[in-house]
């Protein structure tokens, strides 16, 4: 299905870490692969509470908006010896489509949905 520019969306997921990843900010290099995922006006602020989150933001061709914001949290079950077991085991994506006009109320409500997640991973 494709994406409709004109349309606005929020989205969060969650997903194991199969490619053990260490940090968000590694996680988020594969949704916005630019160098730097420096954080402009839009992206302060932006983080699943309580929690490092790494933020980047992407233009597309037609014109809309994608920003993205990634965390994670536990530890893989047994192989306490594996170095890739070491990293996180769950990754936390949410994600806004926009467009540059609806570009301040998403994000309020992107915001909003963000601040409502609750990651209650056992420790």
């Amino acid at each position: 299905m494709a994406v409709k520019p004109d349309v606005s969306a929020i989205s969060v997921y969650a997903y194991g870490n199969v490619t053990f990843e260490k940090t968000p900010e590694e996680e988020i290099a594969g949704l916005c692969q630019k160098s730097g995922h420096d954080q402009e006006n839009t992206m302060k602020g932006l983080k699943f509470p309580g929690r490092h989150s790494a933020q980047c933001q992407l233009q597309r061709a037609d014109g809309s908006i994608d920003i993205y914001v990634v965390t994670q949290a536990g530890r893989w079950p047994g192989a306490p010896e594996s170095q890739e077991f070491k990293t996180p085991y769950i990754n936390y994506t949410a994600s806004l489509h926009t467009t540059q006009g609806r570009m301040p109320e998403d994000v309020r409500a992107f915001t909003n949905v963000l601040d409502s997640v609750r990651i209650g991973y056992p420790k």
